[in-house]
């Protein structure tokens, strides 16, 4: 395994192990939480949220304070305000360690991580608590080099459930509803 295979398995590691580190971190006290965001429905909570991690993975400028601080920010407004600055701080640690990795990399080749998925499927167990499980998604890492000559050789491609790699007994992301907006959960639903 070459370094930049060994590197990019690890940015992954780091990248979903430090999503769920903050589910199991302290909550932060809600009335210094940031203002409510969320969603109109527990899909959109969802959408909204992998979108915004989809676009940041993305991101050229990942490698500045201001764009993680921001992407950061997007994404903890799809969590409870009790839970949001947890996972703001974890989510802009994970997003500095992805930058700093992808740093690494030999100039000639190109990391990208994208989670991928067909549909949602919301199941709705109360008035206020719901699970979305992504249908067909994944991780998908993908490592390419750029030769002299311009050809784009494929040197790592593979594609990981989200359920195996987030550990979620499965593949569910519980869902809350409060003061009238939908958010995703470290806490399980009941």
């Amino acid at each position: 395994m070459s370094k930049a295979q060994w590197l990019g398995r690890r940015l992954v590691l780091v990248l979903l192990l430090g999503v769920l580190g903050a589910s199991s971190a302290a909550c932060a006290d809600p009335d210094q939480a940031a203002p409510q965001i969320g969603a109109d429905s527990p899909a959109a909570a969802a959408t909204g949220f992998f979108s915004t991690l989809n676009e940041a993975l993305q991101d050229p400028t990942l490698d500045t304070f201001d764009t993680r601080r921001s992407y950061a920010e997007r994404m903890s407004a799809y969590f409870p305000p009790s839970e949001r600055m947890t996972y703001r701080q974890t989510l802009q640690e994970m997003l500095a360690a992805f930058a700093g990795g992808k740093a690494n990399i030999p100039a000639d080749q190109e990391l990208s991580l994208v989670l991928e998925y067909d549909d949602l499927d919301v199941q709705q167990l109360s008035e206020r608590q719901a699970t979305v499980r992504l249908i067909g998604g994944s991780l998908r890492y993908r490592l390419i080099r750029t030769t002299e000559t311009g050809f784009r050789e494929v040197l790592f491609d593979r594609q990981y459930t989200l359920a195996t790699v987030l550990g979620l007994e499965g593949g569910d992301f519980p869902a809350v509803q409060f003061e009238g907006r939908w958010y995703l959960s470290a806490k399980p639903a009941l």
